[in-house]
């Protein structure tokens, strides 16, 4: 399992389209030379204007191919692999797919910095403080536990902020009514974003964590169930 919130998605992907694949598992320090190794393109640039490289990616040796970003991928598949399931991303909502995979980020900030400090203790050495210097760098702060609401109270409001900004997100799906995925009976790309993000936190915080109990009964249970729906999609392979 993998903590990062966006690796799985590629995994629901290939499963869903039914793609052979294997899995190469990387630690945090090794992914930019392997990436410049293969040739793999960056996912983005930092602030200061140099290559950034993260997970996920794919290397396709029956074409090729070098594909870095999650929707890159997808898109990827679905163009090269049709096997007779639908698109994950369906004709026509490209753009759209796009704009909600940004605003389905900027709504689990909320959740980050009580997701963050946990990530850690699920790593192995070599990217565990890899983890801890690069991330703690980011959010300001000497280490990870500083993140971590310091009493009830605090760890209350943290989880109120989660509760609403989650809530933003539920508002969006209403329309899917009592339909298991946004894509109907059969999952989209969109629904790969959720569960990809809800597997890796479920995992950090712990299944029996007061914070995962709490978030995957919100909203009807949206958030749990998600995961429950996608499991037949979590092989890895």
């Amino acid at each position: 399992m993998t903590t990062d919130l966006s690796s799985s998605v590629h995994r629901y992907c290939l499963n869903y389209k039914g793609v052979p694949y294997q899995t190469k598992w990387l630690e945090y320090p090794e992914i930019e030379p392997h990436f410049k190794e293969l040739g793999i393109p960056p996912t983005s640039t930092k602030p200061d204007g140099t290559p950034f490289y993260t997970l996920p990616a794919i290397y396709d040796d029956a074409t090729g191919a070098k594909i870095s970003e999650s929707m890159n991928i997808a898109e990827y598949i679905d163009k090269t692999y049709p096997s007779g399931k639908p698109d994950v991303i369906p004709p026509g909502t490209e753009v759209l797919h796009r704009a909600f995979q940004d605003a389905f980020k900027e709504a689990l900030l909320p959740i980050w910095p009580s997701y963050m400090p946990h990530v850690p203790d699920k790593l192995n050495p070599a990217s565990r403080e890899y983890f801890q210097r690069t991330r703690a760098k980011a959010f300001g702060v000497k280490h990870l536990n500083d993140l971590i609401p310091k009493d009830e109270e605090a760890r209350t409001l943290s989880l109120r902020k989660m509760e609403d900004s989650m809530g933003k997100v539920d508002r969006w799906l209403k329309p899917v009514g009592d339909k298991p995925f946004i894509g109907g009976n059969q999952p989209i790309f969109a629904d790969f974003i959720i569960g990809s993000a809800m597997l890796s936190i479920m995992y950090s915080w712990g299944k029996d964590s007061v914070e995962w109990k709490a978030l995957s009964t919100w909203h009807g249970g949206r958030w749990g169930k998600i995961v429950d729906d996608l499991s037949k999609y979590e092989t890895v392979n």
